[in-house]
């Protein structure tokens, strides 16, 4: 049977060779996955030595990134605020006034300080490294050893406290500045650090002391005469000394101490010469509110800000003149920098803002280099539906949905101007209240994501909400003093409950007929919904109360309070029930789902359990260290779940046994507890967790990545992700060298694991997904059994130069060392990348026939100008991939660099079978060339195939022509005409000659036009294909249309299926799901291909537009923009062709490189 497509233009492409390196659990230490989560928040900032990598802490983490790619290698989930150990091998944290030990390479915990009874006041290394002084405020200065955090030295001072402690340069003396309790004067005084003996008082009536980078001098400002005194601190000789001549701010010294600055008050800095006691300079500017010396003395980094401008600034540190403008900002911007640190070879410079973004700048032209930011949001609040499917949570103003039986981050709420509070879900799941303190609510469809109604009439911000039990209202609290009722589906205002102060909590009563309301003036009262009036109004609590909910029958309410006491109270007469004990603030209650018991959570570490109808107390639940904020019964009654101290803990709730405990977040924020479903969710920093209540175990993690990209992660490590999040990732190894994340993304991305880790049944969906990535292994020719290979161990290769080779370099020719080893197998070939761009092009360098287990080469690379990403790998006989891990070096030119654009276009309208005829394919080709070349001139080389010329041979041949590029250089190939597939469905590009019914006879595989692209010197490469089906097509789908048509008689030998919902052409089979889900499913020239049409869909001529539709959106968009990326181009086309062919067409991308996004304009 013949297989053809006539019309215009078909297309499918089947084999994909990549090899893809997987991650194996015998390796000694599995990479590590990181998310691109950055600050929100000023952060500390300071280059390493080598100025390769970048610390920051915020106090609530502390990052180590990369600076050449900003990519983040270490992310330490520590509050508190960090030093660096000298080797920068260890990093040690505050938190709390408690110390720790980290290794700053993995990010584990080392040792903890034990010593200080509170108030650590201050934290540094010794010089060398070998030791650690901290001060605090129980009047203890301790030296510890950094090694294995043992105290080796108590220094006890009496009625002082210590603001500061620090090693002397030869590691001999202690020098501390202290402030006796009585006379409020700050002292410097000098201690012996082997025995802890008092040596001598430097100074007194000190209100600065700074010391030098290695200890060896002391900088003192007294703050009574404001002079400025230069200490020696080994022996306490003093130096020098200055008169500042006003209140000064801040001192430092420069890196080498021979020069001292200080900042005044009045927004001045003054800098002396230490030695001669020169002062070199004096300047001014206003709003100046931070100045730091460059790491040679040089310079100076000033920041200054008011309300209307805002600035950055490096002077001279000798004349005062500016020398860079790194930031102005006026009017309306709002950002301030924060921090600036030099690289110590002050190449380049690191700005912090005040919203978490860190730039890097080129020191000597103030052009960005990389910018290190957030991907994800802090979430405050997180809401479980009742039916378990869905969840909400919320960041600031943004809230945002998600499907909790696929993983899925399914849509983003966006209206609310202020903070959003907790959100709450109606009874039936289906809608989604969420309250804000921008004074009003909104009702959301959690099914698309869409608002139904927003809720304005309250005067100020809300603070809580609850569905009546039927969901077609929604009562509502606020700080106006009053609470509202509304219709949950029109939004209307049906009624207001007034109050004398705010109001805080609500609950409707069972039968919907009723709410409870408590307010700050400690009064709870009970209302009528039907016409508004009052019930009752009691005063119950001597303090706040916290909380509010009705029995299961309606006849009482519960009010839990800080004065330590539940009291239940009748909802008509106000009459006390009963008094429920603790010894701390109660928290909340809730029934058993039999209604015969009650729970009450405490902050006084305890859960109790009381008879419900006489309040009799049956059984403590005992055990947590800390508060308990959330709890409730089992859906059968039988067990309680508690969560407090960072633990999630589950108890028979008639013994009080404990039963199981869970470790959990310790930076958790907010839980939400699901009794019905025995499931938990819980917020901690920008992750989502769900946890199996009932089981006691971890589910899943959740992050949500920039707007609407995600990545669910089980506890063994396999996660569904969107493909946008995909980009954002990546694995750091042990040695802190960067894994591209598709690598391991073969082993790791499993939707069908994750959806069964989280009890989805849908075993239809979870068989599609498990198929999709089965036939993603077959297409990369991958064998899995080494995933669970106790025995078998990846290859490994490296450039082993690395260390030698520099991050900037000047010349345009590299040598790289190669070495690789698999001590299993013998290698099959190796090679090398540069910006994805395979130099050996996509089958390597044939090792195969060698029979080696090892490579040990040298080869040498022209670069490309500006940042070159350079990879290599080996790949065994296996298939097996060595990980890939990027060697970045920066190429800089004098001169201007010449790139020229090398267009090859070939378009056939006229064909010896003249019955198939097309009529627009050569004026695309001719359109797209003319529109270039209009903006390109001369710098633009034209090779171009029409009609009668185009034959295997005159395409093939162009390869010649390519191979002449260089590396900085651009190709743009465009075909335009038919595409056939055989009966084999293997896919071919028509000729001039080409034989309709047999394409294989005189028509042009894809491969061979593909291959015109593969290993050509020139890297930044896109090609452009109108033809029908120009997306892939799986050959194992096509068999299943061939059965179909073979009862059909279908005229075109393929069955076109036709999706009533979306009305295009195609159905979405196993191998769309898995484009879909995975991003890299074949080896790549490092080409980005940008093709008509999906691999089931036809390419359109419209005679209105006179081109074919893909072609006409390419000139579109050439005329509408002046500069265009590969990346804009492909956004645009693939929205405005299905606006043209109203869905019957959209473009897809077959291949994509993802690290360079050039202007193809």
């Amino acid at each position: 049977m013949h297989v053809f497509v006539s019309g215009k233009k078909c297309f499918s492409y089947f084999l994909l060779l990549f090899i893809c390196a997987c991650a194996t659990a015998t390796i000694a230490q599995e990479p590590r996955m990181v998310l691109p989560v950055g600050h929100n928040r000023a952060a500390e900032i300071s280059f390493s030595k080598d100025g390769k990598q970048l610390l920051t802490t915020d106090r609530y983490s502390v990052k180590l990134w990369a600076v050449h790619t900003g990519m983040l290698l270490v992310d330490i989930k520590e509050k508190g605020v960090a030093v660096w150990s000298p080797d920068e091998m260890k990093v040690l944290i505050n938190k709390d006034d408690e110390l720790t030990l980290w290794d700053a390479r993995n990010g584990a915990r080392l040792n903890e300080l034990k010593g200080h009874q509170y108030g650590v006041s201050s934290w540094r290394f010794s010089p060398d490294g070998n030791k650690i002084v901290t001060s605090s405020g129980d009047e203890t200065v301790r030296v510890w050893n950094s090694a294995d955090g043992k105290c080796l030295v108590t220094i006890k001072l009496t009625k002082e406290s210590v603001h500061d402690a620090f090693l002397s340069a030869d590691g001999t003396k202690v020098v501390t500045v202290t402030e006796a309790w009585e006379e409020k004067t700050r002292t410097v005084k000098l201690w012996d650090a082997a025995s802890g003996a008092f040596v001598k008082r430097l100074t007194a009536l000190v209100s600065k002391a700074v010391p030098s980078a290695d200890g060896s001098r002391l900088l003192t400002v007294s703050g009574n005469d404001n002079v400025v005194r230069v200490w020696e601190t080994a022996g306490g000789a003093l130096l020098k000394q200055f008169a500042a001549g006003d209140v000064v701010m801040d001192a430092e010294f420069s890196a080498d101490a021979k020069q001292a600055m200080v900042r005044l008050l009045p927004g001045v800095i003054k800098i002396w010469e230490v030695q001669q006691g020169k002062l070199m300079l004096h300047y001014e500017h206003p709003g100046m509110y931070a100045a730091h010396f460059s790491p040679d003395g040089k310079r100076v980094a000033l920041m200054a800000g008011n309300a209307f401008s805002r600035a950055a600034l490096l002077l001279d540190a000798g004349s005062g003149q500016t020398v860079g403008n790194i930031l102005e900002q006026r009017g309306s911007e709002k950002t301030f920098v924060t921090k600036i640190a030099f690289a110590p070879d002050m190449q380049k410079i690191a700005i912090g803002y005040d919203d978490g973004v860190i730039r890097i700048l080129d020191a000597a032209t103030n052009s960005l280099l990389v910018t290190l930011r957030n991907h994800s949001d802090f979430l405050n609040f997180a809401s479980y539906a009742a039916d378990g499917t869905s969840v909400a949570t919320v960041s600031d103003r943004q809230v945002r949905l998600w499907n909790m039986t696929t993983g899925e981050l399914t849509s983003e709420l966006r209206g609310h101007t202020k903070l959003v509070l907790r959100p709450l879900f109606s009874p039936d799941s289906r809608k989604l209240a969420t309250i804000s303190l921008d004074a009003t609510a909104r009702l959301w469809d959690v099914a698309s994501g869409r608002l139904v109604a927003t809720l304005i009439g309250h005067k100020s911000e809300l603070y809580s909400a609850c569905f009546s039990p039927a969901g077609d209202r929604i009562v509502t609290t606020s700080r106006d003093h009053t609470a509202k009722l509304w219709d949950a589906t029109t939004g209307a205002l049906l009624m207001t409950f007034a109050h004398d102060d705010d109001v805080y909590k609500v609950a409707f009563s069972p039968d919907g007929k009723r709410v409870a309301t408590t307010a700050a003036d400690g009064l709870a009262r009970v209302w009528n919904t039907e016409d508004g009036r009052l019930v009752v109004k009691v005063k119950k609590h001597s303090g706040p109360l916290e909380f509010v909910q009705f029995s299961p029958d309606g006849k009482m309410v519960l009010t839990c309070s800080w004065d330590k006491t539940a009291k239940a109270w009748d909802a008509v007469t106000g009459v006390t029930k009963f008094t429920l004990n603790h010894t701390g603030e109660v928290i909340a209650t809730s029934y058993s789902p039999d209604g015969k018991k009650l729970l009450t959570l405490s902050s006084d570490h305890t859960a109790r359990i009381w008879n419900a109808a006489s309040g009799t107390p049956l059984v403590a639940l005992k055990g947590h260290t800390a508060m308990i904020l959330a709890g409730n019964f089992s859906a059968d009654g039988q067990t309680v779940t508690t969560v407090g101290d960072h633990t999630l803990r589950i108890w028979n709730a008639t013994t009080g046994v404990q039963l199981s405990k869970v470790p959990m977040n310790p930076y958790a924020y907010d839980f939400n507890l699901n009794a019905a479903k025995g499931t938990l969710v819980e917020t901690a920093e920008y992750e989502l967790a769900l946890y199996n209540a009932s089981a006691g175990r971890l589910v899943c993690r959740a992050v949500a990545l920039d707007s609407t990209d995600y990545i669910t992660i089980s506890p063994a490590g396999y996660y569904t992700s969107s493909r946008g999040a995909a980009k954002l990732l990546h694995y750091v190894a042990a040695d802190l060298k960067v894994i591209t994340f598709e690598q391991l993304d073969v082993k790791f991305n499993r939707p069908d694991i994750v959806l069964r880790a989280l009890g989805n049944t849908d075993e239809k969906l979870i068989s599609a997904y498990e198929n999709a990535y089965q036939k993603r292994i077959r297409k990369l020719g991958i064998d899995t059994s080494f995933f669970d290979n106790k025995g078998f161990g990846l290859p490994t290769a490296d450039f082993s130069n690395r260390a030698e080779v520099q991050n900037e370099l000047r010349s345009r020719m590299l040598s790289v060392h190669i070495s690789g080893n698999d001590p299993a197998y013998t290698l099959d070939r190796f090679n090398v990348w540069v910006n994805e761009v395979p130099v050996f092009g996509v089958k390597g360098i044939r090792l195969r026939g060698r029979n080696t287990h090892s490579i040990d080469t040298t080869i040498t690379l022209a670069l490309s100008t500006g940042i070159n990403s350079l990879e290599t790998s080996i790949t065994n006989v296996n298939g097996t991939e060595s990980y890939r891990m990027p060697l970045h070096v920066n190429y800089k030119t004098s001169a201007p660099t010449t790139e020229q654009l090398h267009f090859v276009g070939i378009g056939i309208n006229h064909f010896r079978d003249s019955t198939n005829n097309l009529q627009f394919s050569v004026k695309d080709v001719r359109d797209l060339c003319a529109a270039l070349k209009s903006r390109y001139g001369n710098r633009m080389v034209i090779d171009t195939l029409f009609d009668e010329a185009v034959s295997v041979a005159n395409i093939t041949a162009l390869k010649g022509r390519l191979m002449q590029t260089t590396e900085n250089d651009k190709v743009i190939l465009v075909y335009s005409g038919h595409g056939m597939l055989s009966k084999d469905f293997d896919y071919y590009l028509s000729t001039f000659d080409v034989n309709f019914r047999q394409p294989e006879q005189g028509g042009l595989p894809y491969d061979a036009l593909e291959n015109l692209l593969d290993s050509i010197p020139a890297r930044r490469k896109l090609m452009l294909i109108d033809a029908c089906h120009s997306g892939e097509v799986d050959k194992e789908d096509m068999q299943n249309y061939q059965r179909i048509a073979s009862t059909d008689s279908l005229k075109k030998g393929i069955e076109v299926l036709v999706d009533a919902g979306k009305k295009r052409v195609g159905t979405k089979n196993s191998f769309e799901l898995m484009q879909q889900i995975f991003v890299d499913v074949g080896r790549s020239t490092g080409a980005t291909i940008i093709s008509a049409a999906g691999g089931t869909q036809f390419a359109l001529e419209r005679g209105d537009l006179r081109n074919g539709v893909f072609t006409y959106t390419i000139l579109e968009y050439l005329k509408q923009n002046e500069t265009a990326t590969v990346s804009g181009l492909k956004l645009y086309v693939n929205k405005r062709v299905p606006e043209l062919t109203r869905g019957m067409q959209v473009p897809t991308s077959r291949a994509e490189n993802k690290l360079v996004d050039w202007s193809v304009w």
